[in-house]
Formats: structure tokens, sequence, C-alpha cells
């Protein structure tokens, strides 16, 4: 029979030879992390569609003053078309979020606080948001899979900000697409239009990922201010209710109590923007799993130098 001294010793040793296993386990795997300088991973969100997209009207300095300051915690690239240049902007190359991705050059859209608030909900998510959109386009038309230009820009456009984020070590993976259209297809056939964006959906899934998250940013009814208007969005909103309906990945995104310029009421203004981040970044943030950390990092990096060390001895066996 032990004695209590000796049941002290014993828990003492076995305390000794657990922490020493640990120190080797965490050691491993940081070698492992520096040895195989794996690349970072990180959650690409897309955004197109059309002005209210890119964020017509809006000014960096009716941002909260934080937020007129880049984001250095979120990757960001951008190439979007202005129509006061008659074509599209120099991409940006790889950088940090930040206000100028929109009409104006000193202005932004919904990626804003979309970024700001899924970090701020998700901290340890490696984040990058691609932005590539034309003001006055048509699913119809301009982002048809088969015929449509401004389509054809934004896959060009995409492709090449993954292609920088893998140069610059990223491992990426497009997790989702904030789209935000609509106006242009006014009066269109409900069914026609819900199958040309379904169309486009299938298409950036194929492309990128089959899981990609799809959000729409549902046609506001504020945005009804004529009565051509009145007439012709309803057609369109039903078109998006339909497809989020029927597509388990889509998700609406109620936009009727956005705020709209008063003199310009078809765009969103800066408080309606910043709203419109806020509810992407909620929707996002409640259907992606939250990233790995904490001891399961712990336990995965045990299990590739397990693993690892399972290989080497193998290779060593005559």
């Amino acid at each position: 029979m032990r004695t209590g001294a000796q049941v002290l010793a014993v828990s003492s040793t076995a305390y000794i030879h657990f922490a020493a296993r640990l120190f080797v386990v965490l050691a491993g795997v940081v070698v492992v992390v520096a040895v195989e300088a794996a690349p970072i991973p990180v959650d690409v969100v897309l955004m197109g569609g059309q002005s209210n997209s890119v964020g017509a009207g809006t000014r960096a300095l009716r941002l909260p003053g934080p937020l007129q300051n880049p984001q250095d915690d979120v990757l960001y690239y951008h190439s979007i078309y202005r129509n006061s240049e008659g074509g599209y902007t120099q991409p940006s190359g790889l950088t940090t979020l930040r206000p100028g991705g929109s009409g104006p050059a000193t202005g932004y859209g919904a990626e804003i606080l979309f970024g700001h608030r899924v970090k701020e909900a998700l901290p340890d998510l490696s984040l990058g948001i691609i932005k590539s959109g034309r003001g006055g386009t048509s699913v119809t038309n301009d982002w048809n899979i088969s015929t449509g230009q401004t389509y054809q820009d934004f896959l060009s456009n995409v492709d090449a900000a993954l292609g920088e984020m893998v140069a610059a070590g990223y491992a990426p993976t497009v997790t989702g697409m904030l789209w935000t259209q609509g106006e242009s297809d006014g009066g269109r056939p409900t069914e026609l239009y819900a199958a040309d964006l379904e169309d486009m959906i299938d298409g950036l899934r194929s492309r990128y990922n089959e899981d990609l998250k799809f959000f729409i940013s549902r046609l506001s009814r504020n945005q009804e201010s004529t009565p051509e208007r009145q007439r012709n969005f309803p057609t369109v909103r039903a078109a998006q209710e339909q497809v989020a309906e029927d597509d388990p990945l889509t998700f609406l995104i109620d936009t009727d109590d956005l705020g709209v310029y008063a003199n310009d009421p078809l765009h969103f203004n800066d408080a309606g923007q910043q709203e419109l981040g806020r509810r992407f970044a909620a929707a996002y943030v409640e259907v992606i799993p939250e990233p790995m950390t904490g001891l399961l990092f712990v336990v995965c990096g045990w299990l590739v130098l397990a693993r690892r060390q399972r290989v080497v001895r193998s290779d060593q066996k005559p």
C-alpha cells in the first residue's frame, strides 16, 4: 500500500513527464510550422454588382474616424469601373482594407463595415476581400456568364487578386460573395431574373468553391421613388427572394430601412452603406465556421508531427 508521500512522489513524477511531453509537442508544432513554412489560410469574400456595390456618392470623411484609416488585419484588392473615367481603375494590388474602392476615389462601399465587424466577431479569422463591379449593369446582359463582359472582367480581377495572395504566401479559399444589384433589371420577369442569377451563382461556385455562400442585398423599398420603379422593382425583389428560398447556401439581406440620398434615392447614402456592411457581416458570421484556434491547433500540430515521425521511421526500415 502506498503512503501519502509515495503517492505524492508518483504524481509529481507523472506531472513532470506530462509537462516534458507537452513541451516536446509544442516545440514540434513550432518546428513543423517553421520548417514547412506553410501558406497562411485566408477566407476570401468577393464583392460584386452595380453602383450600390461600388458605393456611389459615399465619402470616406463620413465614416467613423478610426474606419477612415487602413484596417491592417484584412487583405483587400479592388478594381471597379468608374463611369467618370470611362473604364476600370488600375487594380489596387494586394493591400489592406481601406476607403477608395468606390465610384468616387475617396468613397467606399459595404466592405469597410463588413471587414470591421467580421474581424470584431472572429478576431482569429484571416480575412480577405476582393471587390470588382460596375454601375448600371444587369444580370441579363453584363453579368451573363456566357456573354457578359462585366462578368468576365470580374473573373479576371478575382483571379489576379487570388494569384497575388498566393504569391504573398497565403492559401486563399473563396468562402462567400456579397451581391448588391438589381436596379438595372427592374421590370424583368421574376422567373427570368432568377434563372440568370442562379446561373451566375453556379458559375462562381464551379470556378471557386462549390460551398460558396452567396449573400443578396435585396432591392430596397426606399429606392422605389418613382411610379416606374414602383412597378418594376417588385419583380426583381421577388426573384431575389425566390433564389434565396431555393438555395440553402444563398442568404437574403433586408435593406428596406436603409437610408438613401434625398436627391438620389436610387443609391444608399453613407449611413445606408455602413448598415449594409454590418448586415452582410452578421449574416456571414452566422454561417461561416470559426477558425481553428487554441487547443485544437495544438492537437492538430501534434498529429502532423506524429505523422511525420511515422513517415521517417518507415523510411528508415531496412
